[in-house]
Order: C-alpha cells, then structure tokens, then sequence
C-alpha cells in the first residue's frame, strides 16, 4: 500500500497530521486519524533520497460508508503496525483483509 511503500521510503509510518515534503513520520499509537496529506507529496529522506508522490489523490469511500471525514479511517500502533478501513452497507473493510473497522 501507500502507507507501507511510504515508510519504507522514510523509516517509519506517516504522521497524519503533517503535509511536509521530508518525510514526516510518527511512532506514537494513532486511532480513527484520515490519511496523511503527505503521501500525496513527493518526500526526500534523510539520505536525500526523493520518492513519491506514493498517492495522486486521497481515496474517496463508496457512498453511504464512513471512514475518517470523506476517506478511509487511518489507525497506526508504535510499533510499526497499521490499518486502513472504512464501513457501511452493513459491512467493513480493512487493509489487514478483515471485515471489521473499530
């Protein structure tokens, strides 16, 4: 996914609050956050490396689910872990290839 070839790139997970071009990360726990306006950015690591933009536009959810605003809920453990997912139609999904989102 983007969130992984990102912190491949980077050397951790996104922040989802931050839409810098040099590799905003975060190892802090993040619950129901939307996904970092970063990955649509081009981001240059700290071996000056540039990579990206690793999205063209944000995901946007089917009609009548609900993620994190009008896209996907971004949930990250600290250590390293992730998910993406969204629900509706009497249903979910998630990045992990489950069918739920807490």
């Amino acid at each position: 996914s983007a969130v992984s070839i990102f912190a491949a790139h980077c050397g951790a997970l996104p922040d989802p609050a931050s839409s810098a071009a040099t590799c905003p990360t975060s190892n802090a726990a993040q619950a129901d956050k939307p996904l970092s306006p970063a990955l649509l950015v081009q981001q240059t690591n700290a071996q000056n490396q540039v990579g990206g933009p690793f999205l063209n536009a944000m995901p946007t959810l089917p009609a009548g689910w609900t993620g994190n605003g009008t896209s996907y809920r971004y949930d990250a453990g600290a250590t390293g872990t992730f998910q993406m997912c969204a629900s509706g139609d009497s249903t979910a999904a998630n990045s992990n290839g489950g069918a739920t989102c807490p």
